[in-house]
């Protein structure tokens, strides 16, 4: 799991994003001493940063973020969940699988 750093303003076709890891996001907002804020929505935490001129708008996961989607799982009766890129996790989601579901390595 991982975010992205979205540079602004956006422009179709142009704009491209950076993935960023999840803690490695939470600790750009400490660093850049910006309020980290929630989309009820999107069920994401997001903040937005400056560096030399240039606006940026993160999006990332956080354990609340997780336990929110991974209800989706059980609300609709879905058979699982698969992670991509794995090793850019944050702890805290080992323990959200852990407790609901059954882990198998494929």
């Amino acid at each position: 799991m991982y975010g992205y750093d979205w540079p602004l303003p956006y422009v179709k076709g142009r704009t491209r994003a950076a993935s960023i890891a999840n803690n490695d996001a939470q600790n750009l907002a400490i660093a850049e001493r910006v309020p980290v804020e929630w989309d009820l929505r999107a069920a994401s935490p997001h903040f937005t940063y400056e560096t030399v001129g240039t606006k940026h708008e993160v999006w990332f996961d956080d354990a609340l973020s997780a336990a929110v989607k991974l209800s989706i799982v059980d609300a609709y009766g879905l058979r699982g969940v698969s992670l991509w890129v794995l090793g850019n996790e944050f702890p805290q989601l080992w323990y959200l699988l852990k407790d609901g579901y059954k882990l198998e390595k494929k």
